[in-house]
């Protein structure tokens, strides 16, 4: 199984470290339930996920480094509970055809590089923190279709 989704569902407590050992894992939907804590280290093995969705939960502490995660081409985290900044590590993710951060609590940071994102549909960064100024490669990005 390639898929885990365990979205809208009242699951509590943390993320369990032996989802790292699922390495064959492209997708994983965690949406909409009552988890916390700060998600594991070992999500960083799941170096096949193309999809990660993490909104609407109470986690802890920042958001991931995301470098592991180069094949994603969905990143959802909506008022998950984790802190900002968006990690610099961001700009790696070249795939991305859809991210979607918003209600970061914690440090302000500038605008992340998103330049190498030529594919990117759907751009949402709402209540990041995010200062500084607007790109000016954000227009040319020719496949943009909501932001």
């Amino acid at each position: 199984m390639n898929t885990r989704s365990l979205e809208s569902n009242m699951f509590s407590g943390t993320v369990p470290a032996e989802l790292g050992k699922l390495g064959n894992l492209v997708k994983l939907i965690l949406n909409a339930n009552n988890l916390s804590g700060e998600l594991p280290m070992e999500l960083n093995n799941l170096t096949n996920l193309t999809e990660l969705r993490l909104s609407s939960n109470n986690f802890t502490g920042r958001i991931p480094s995301l470098e592991s995660w180069k094949q994603l081409n969905t990143l959802e985290i909506h008022g998950s509970g984790l802190e900002g900044p968006i990690p610099a590590s961001l700009s790696l993710l070249s795939n991305l055809k859809e991210l979607r951060i918003s209600d970061l609590s914690g440090e302000s940071s500038l605008f992340p590089n998103l330049s190498s994102m030529t594919n990117m549909a759907t751009l949402i960064l709402r209540s990041c923190n995010i200062t500084g100024r607007i790109p000016e490669y954000l227009p040319h990005m020719s496949n943009l279709k909501h932001l």
